[in-house]
């Protein structure tokens, strides 16, 4: 490590240049960690809103250092050394995974020592030591963080700087709503003791620089490696029906994945279950203590479109994509809806039509792969002697006639 003073020496002398090339930085590497750094390569998938170049060091300390330069990705003149010096004995894998976990937590922000955060109301029931350390430690971490405050309810904090709490407090109902339509459908497979964040900013441009350019689409994601659910308002030349309405969905939605993590033990789900399921609980409206899920006029509208032509699609295709197949940018919007159409279909079209061989799938689904962890072994459980390709035609037949659709919409699952 550096010594605090060996560091406000060298910062002392330097003056940050408007453009960084890889010598100055392979230089200013040099400098701190005294080995000898020789290139610089991209990071595989770096956390939002981030650029990360790793060091490739040669010489004595090379084969036990890992180090990574990192800036926010809207700021090109901040720059910061991330350095992991292992001991002999590690093994070397364990050693990358470990780096690699680090550099996923780092946030950048701009601390205020005179800034104290505010407690909007508290909202709790009684919970586990280690819920309630969860919540102490969001809580410190926007202590120094000047007009932020939080608000707490039985299953989330919100962390906020927004000027608008009424909205905050409506976000508040609805995802508190919204976990409970979850819980009805599916289940936790463990018992939940973290507390759910969700971060709201004030302005756009505060969550562009927070989220990055690659979610200027968004309106708000679920980030596993943060841990928290970020949303983001929509901007001012959006009317406050549009916004409220596109800050619902995607509330839902992403609430969903948060969910879904939790609820499973911290898991992954193949993305046709995670987000066709997202897509469907984007449908959640105020009715009873769960809320009943319907179907929002936007995706009714995506779907009916993907199957204006009576089209079949090939469903063990979906079933078995890697999340790098289900988002290529050629094909992502229509997996998307396609996953959306089967599992509405699954859950509300099929028993409203009663197709009653179609019950249960997405619920065995759910608890294999939760078991079990393998795609594979889910989809056999859950699908058994299926014919897909049946199954197939049935949900073209569904989403091309009106008449079921609607019934579907008004179907009412038996209570679980």
């Amino acid at each position: 490590p550096i010594l605090e003073e060996d560091a406000t020496e060298f910062f002392s002398k330097m003056t940050p240049p408007e453009k960084w090339d890889d010598k100055m930085l392979l230089n200013w590497v040099k400098n701190f960690t005294g080995l000898e750094a020789t290139s610089l390569k991209e990071f595989n998938r770096p956390p939002l809103g981030k650029t990360i170049r790793e060091v490739n060091f040669t010489g004595k300390g090379a084969q036990n250092t890992i180090a990574f330069v990192i800036w926010p990705s809207r700021e090109e003149k901040r720059k910061f050394l991330l350095q992991l010096t292992a001991s002999a004995t590690i093994e070397a894998k364990q050693f990358r995974k470990s780096a690699e976990k680090v550099i996923n937590t780092v946030e950048f922000f701009r601390p205020d020592a005179s800034a104290t955060v505010r407690r909007l109301n508290q909202n709790t029931v009684a919970e586990s030591e280690n819920m309630q350390t969860s919540r102490e430690k969001v809580i410190r971490n926007i202590r120094n963080l000047p007009g932020w405050w939080y608000l707490e309810s039985p299953n989330y904090i919100f962390v906020s700087n927004q000027t608008d709490r009424s909205g905050m407090e409506r976000i508040r109902r609805q995802l508190e709503r919204g976990r409970s339509c979850y819980m009805s459908w599916y289940p936790p497979q463990v018992k939940i003791d973290e507390v759910s964040v969700v971060r709201i900013f004030n302005d756009r441009d505060e969550y562009l620089r927070y989220a990055g350019e690659s979610m200027e689409w968004t309106a708000g994601y679920w980030s596993a490696n943060h841990r928290e659910l970020v949303i983001s308002p929509l901007g001012q030349d959006v009317s406050k029906k549009i916004q409220r309405k596109e800050i619902t969905e995607t509330t839902f939605h992403e609430g969903f994945h948060q969910y879904l993590y939790y609820a499973s033990g911290k898991l992954s789900y193949p993305t046709w279950f995670n987000e066709g399921s997202a897509k469907f609980f984007e449908g959640i409206e105020s009715q009873g203590e769960t809320g009943q899920v319907e179907l929002p006029d936007s995706n009714r509208y995506t779907i009916k479109r993907l199957f204006a032509s009576k089209q079949e699609y090939d469903l063990d295709k979906l079933l078995k994509m890697t999340q790098e197949e289900f988002y290529d940018k050629k094909t992502v919007s229509r997996n998307y809806a396609l996953a959306n159409a089967l599992v509405y279909y699954l859950l509300k079209g099929a028993p409203a039509s009663g197709e009653k061989k179609y019950d249960g799938i997405m619920t065995r689904y759910y608890h294999t792969f939760c078991k079990t962890k393998n795609q594979e072994t889910a989809q056999k459980e859950a699908f058994g002697t299926i014919d897909l390709k049946k199954l197939s035609a049935d949900l073209t037949d569904f989403w091309t006639n009106e008449r079921q659709i609607k019934r579907s919409i008004r179907y009412k699952p038996p209570k679980r």
